[in-house]
């Protein structure tokens, strides 16, 4: 499963965020899946044109979210990428957060047999001319919340975060 968000150069005004979900459930949802592979990559987009500081272009990118929900599955292999989006003219956020699994609010998830998971966040960036306020970045392998998770196998990761460039106070 390939999940791909990117938005792309709006007029000033406008908001460029991205956002990806591998798998979301919903309250009250039960599911059960076999072998669950999933790349899942969110882009903010490019700000461009005249200033304007309340502009964002902000990523968020989940493996798996889940809130008040069961979710059983056999071996599972996440990869997540969020990133900030550009700026060529100014913007108040480029952030990024990622997440392999966020699991909120009395879930039970179960995961028969191996886990891997690899999160990357990459903060926006500046480009030409262009001021940013905030260029953050967050990156959780597991978000376990008020929740259960049961994991059979082996747990592997890689969880990176890496800021962006921002110039605006």
């Amino acid at each position: 499963i390939s999940f791909y968000t990117n938005y792309f150069t709006l007029p000033i005004g406008d908001d460029v965020d991205g956002s990806a979900y591998g798998i979301e459930l919903s309250t009250g949802t039960s599911t059960s899946l076999g072998v669950v592979v999933a790349t899942v990559t969110a882009a903010g987009g490019n700000v461009t044109g005249e200033d304007d500081s309340s502009v964002t272009t902000e990523a968020d990118a989940y493996g798996v979210y889940a809130r008040s929900s069961n979710l059983t599955t056999g071996p599972a292999s996440l990869t997540v990428t969020a990133q900030g989006g550009m700026v060529n003219g100014s913007a108040k956020s480029a952030e990024a957060s990622a997440y392999g699994m966020e699991v909120k609010s009395n879930n039970t998830l179960t995961i028969g047999g191996d886990l891997d998971v690899t999160v990357k966040a990459i903060g926006g960036t500046e480009a030409g001319t262009g001021k940013l306020q905030s260029a953050d970045s967050n990156a959780s392998g597991i978000w376990n919340e008020n929740s259960i998770l049961n994991e059979t196998g082996a747990l592997t990761g890689t969880v990176t975060a890496k800021s962006g460039t921002a110039s605006l106070s």
